[in-house]
């Protein structure tokens, strides 16, 4: 008889933990100066909706260490299964001087999604309308896809400095 209840307990808790939460690996990269132009990034993940934001968190590039960090920088942050908004706002002083939007599509539970964002100096103090997002200076629909020509920096692996933050990105 007590077997019952143990058994009953144990799929309890396994319900609980569920599959591993959906990741988005954020990739933010540009040709943005560190720390003339921003000194930290806050990354937020939304749903489809942009009313719900999921998860959040900013990335100080000064006091990370010691050291001044360099784009590109990488982190993760768990993301909703199904078509979502990671919006990366570079920040001077705590206030908003850039904003590089995409949407993204998770879809398979437990991987990692790839998201590149470039943040570039031509768009810098560019506010764009909802659902559009600054490309090379000019405001346009927020892509679905990412490429290279993002960056303006040239190809990530010869970014100076750069790499995965050391400090992570902190959760808000």
């Amino acid at each position: 008889m007590r077997l019952l209840p143990n058994i009953a307990i144990s799929m309890l808790l396994l319900a609980a933990c569920g599959p591993p939460p959906n990741v988005a690996l954020i990739e933010v990269c540009g040709d943005i100066e560190i720390p003339f132009d921003i000194d930290a990034l806050r990354i937020s993940v939304l749903e489809a909706d942009r009313r719900t934001e999921h998860r959040a968190g900013t990335l100080d590039l000064l006091n990370c260490g010691g050291d001044t960090l360099s784009l590109p920088q990488t982190t993760e942050l768990e993301a909703p299964f199904g078509d979502v908004w990671v919006v990366v706002q570079g920040l001077q002083q705590g206030v908003e001087v850039m904003t590089s939007e995409r949407r993204v599509k998770i879809e398979d539970k437990g991987r990692a999604q790839d998201v590149l964002i470039g943040l570039t100096r031509s768009c810098m103090r560019i506010t764009c309308d909802l659902g559009q997002t600054c490309i090379d200076g000019v405001c346009e629909q927020a892509p679905w896809e990412s490429d290279q020509s993002m960056c303006s920096g040239g190809p990530l692996s010869a970014g100076a400095g750069g790499g995965e933050a050391t400090c992570g990105t902190e959760e808000m």
